[in-house]
This record gives structure tokens, C-alpha cells and sequence, in this order.
């Protein structure tokens, strides 16, 4: 990954976020070395998976059509830990189908722009994933997400400024270019469509003055030199599958395209994730020890080298989710959405 040119820059960039962020609180199997899956450890089904990022495919899995809510989209929906840096996702939904009104229904109030009875907005996915989780826990929804101004300042029972929405693997923004950068757009502004993926984020607490944040990457084919982002990539069973991991600082999400930092991300490990599973806070109890939860498939199926680039091959056809993270030893946490790859 590219170094941060000059902190100056940078601290402009985060003061920027940081003041909007005030304004409202601020979102918006074992393996061999490698790399290889074993049999049977493909989870889900021909049917499943969730759109990459740039891709035009529709989220897999999800519910018959009867029954569903007129406007309803079908969308994956994840969360990763808050702040902790813990690797993996809180809540990981391909499946998602999710009906217009949702979020008001709780009391949550749309941008003028919405219209409540047609629209899909992140803010509903928000709440989607929060009575997932409230499933387990057993506390009302409104206890576990607090919104403002469309801007998400508690999420899971978890306050903080640094939470984060994602669609597409991208922050949502205006699309006007100031000289800072775009204006992010809250999650009651953010209205999705069938194949989006949706990811609530919550930043690690860096060291800013250093010129470190968390990163956002997604996997590229590493035949396609412009890095850009994979979509629903194919491969044949023990044929390698040669992927990069491609991002840039999180600091930099609303910085002009030529001015993020985009680089190869060494050193993240790649790994199964285990999909359809909220769960009741960030720790489960372990033979009676508490541990933190995270739903990868270990151990990890190979880590990127110092070009970002990684080689998985799999010994049985199947759809297997991927996605990446840093030892927790790590300062900076790395938010990669999940990747579907299907073996044939």
C-alpha cells in the first residue's frame, strides 16, 4: 500500500469527516499451506452469494418472492466488529431481503429525498441486521441503534462517532467535488437496489498524527492490472484462482480518486467466512473461557505477500465466501466486503 504523502493532507482530509461526524454522530475447511479448501467445506449453495463490488449480479440466496413486501430488494447485508479490530463479521446475511419502511416502522426518519413507501434506503439494512441481532440478545432494536440526521452513532449497543456505511464496497457520497473531496451521504439518504451489498463498519481507533487508519480493500484479479474490483470471479477445481487485495487508508474515503493511496495490501490473510450467522454481542463463552467471535472458517487459507497477491485453490466445486483480515496484533483494522468465488 502507498504511504500517506504528506500527515498535513491527511489530518485535512480526517478533519473533514471528523467535523461532519459532529455534526451527526458519524457512519454512514483446515487447509493446507497452500491454500487449498477442504472437501465439504463449502458452505451455502449454487444459488448463494452476494454481488462484488462493481458487479451487476444480484445478492444470492434470499426468500421466495411470496410474501415478500412490495419494493422489497434482496441485497447482502454485513457487520463487522465495532472498534474492537477483532477479525470477522457480527453479522453476515447474503440472503437479505429487505421491505421499504422498515426503519421507519422503529421511529427512524428518512431524508426528505426518500420517499418511505417505494424506497430501500441503508438505514433499513441497518435495522434489518439489527433485529437479526436482537434475535439473539433480546433487547429492542432502538436500544441497539441510535440515528442521527441519517447519521449512525450506536449500532449493536456500541457508541461511537467511527461507524461507518458502506454500499458496494464503497462510502456512498454526493458527487459533488469540493476541495477536500465529496460530501458523504447518511444512511437514511443512501436508497439500494437489488444486487447492493451493504456494510456498517466501525472504525479502529488509529493513530492519526502517524498517517494511520484502517484500510479499505476488496480482491482484484491479478491478471487485471487496473485493479479494479472482482466481480463473482469463476475457477476449476485444483486450478489456482490468483487474486490481489487492492485498497487505500480509510482516512482518505471522501479524498479525490487520484488521491487516495491506492496500493497492494500485504500481509492480510485470507480466509473462509461462515455465513448466516448473527450472534449476541461481540464474545461467545468457550468451554468456559470468553474468546471473540469471528466467523472464519481457520485456519486462514493463505495471506497476501508484499504485492497483495494470494493464490487459492479448492479440491471441491462449491461457493465459498471470502473476505481478509490483520492479526489483531495489528494498530489498523482492514474492512474487506466478502467476495464470492464459485468452483466448478
Amino acid at each position: 500500500m502507498h504511504n500517506m504523502k504528506r500527515n498535513s493532507k491527511l489530518r485535512m482530509i480526517f478533519y473533514l469527516v471528523a467535523i461532519t461526524a459532529l455534526i451527526a454522530a458519524f457512519a454512514g475447511c483446515g487447509n493446507n499451506a497452500g491454500g487449498s479448501a477442504p472437501a465439504g467445506s463449502a458452505p451455502g449453495s449454487a444459488g448463494s452469494g452476494s454481488a462484488a463490488p462493481g458487479s451487476s449480479g444480484s445478492a444470492a440466496g434470499g426468500s421466495s418472492a411470496v410474501d415478500e413486501a412490495p419494493g422489497s430488494v434482496h441485497i447482502g447485508v454485513y457487520a463487522q466488529n465495532p472498534a474492537s479490530g477483532d477479525p470477522g463479521f457480527l453479522i453476515y446475511e447474503p440472503g437479505a431481503v429487505v421491505a421499504p419502511g422498515l426503519a421507519g416502522g422503529y421511529g427512524f426518519e428518512y431524508d426528505p429525498s426518500v420517499d418511505p413507501i417505494k424506497d430501500v434506503t441503508a438505514l433499513d439494512a441497518a435495522v434489518f441486521i439489527t433485529e437479526l441481532f436482537t434475535t439473539q440478545t433480546g433487547d429492542a432494536v432502538p436500544d441497539m441503534l441510535a440515528v442521527n440526521s441519517g447519521f449512525i452513532g450506536k449500532a449493536f449497543g456500541v457508541e461511537s462517532m467511527n461507524w461507518m456505511t458502506f454500499v458496494n464496497g464503497a462510502a456512498p457520497n454526493d458527487g459533488v467535488l469540493t476541495d477536500y473531496g465529496y460530501t458523504g451521504l447518511a444512511s437514511n439518504q443512501i436508497i439500494l437496489h437489488d444486487g447492493d451489498f451493504v456494510n456498517l463498519y466501525c472504525q479502529k481507533l488509529s493513530d492519526y498524527d502517524k498517517g494511520t487508519s484502517d484500510d479499505i480493500a476488496w480482491f482484484a484479479l491479478a491478471s487485471d492490472t487496473s485493479g479494479a474490483p472482482a466481480a463473482l470471479p469463476a475457477a476449476k477445481v485444483g486450478e489456482p484462482l490468483e487474486l490481489r487485495l487492492v485498497g487505500y487508508p480509510m482516512l482518505n474515503i471522501f479524498a479525490k480518486e487520484d488521491a487516495r493511496g491506492e496500493g497492494s495490501i500485504a500481509g492480510a490473510q485470507v480466509a473462509l467466512l461462515k455465513p448466516g450467522q448473527p450472534i449476541p454481542g461481540q464474545n461467545v463463552d468457550a468451554d468456559g473461557g470468553i474468546v471473540p467471535y469471528a466467523p472464519f472458517v481457520d485456519p486462514p487459507l493463505a495471506t497476501t505477500d508484499a504485492n497483495g497477491a494470494v493464490s487459492l485453490t479448492f479440491d471441491k466445486p462449491g461457493v465459498y465466501p471470502i473476505s481478509a483480515y490483520y492479526a489483531q496484533s495489528e494498530a489498523r483494522a482492514v474492512m474487506v466486503p466478502p467476495l464470492i468465488v464459485t468452483v466448478k
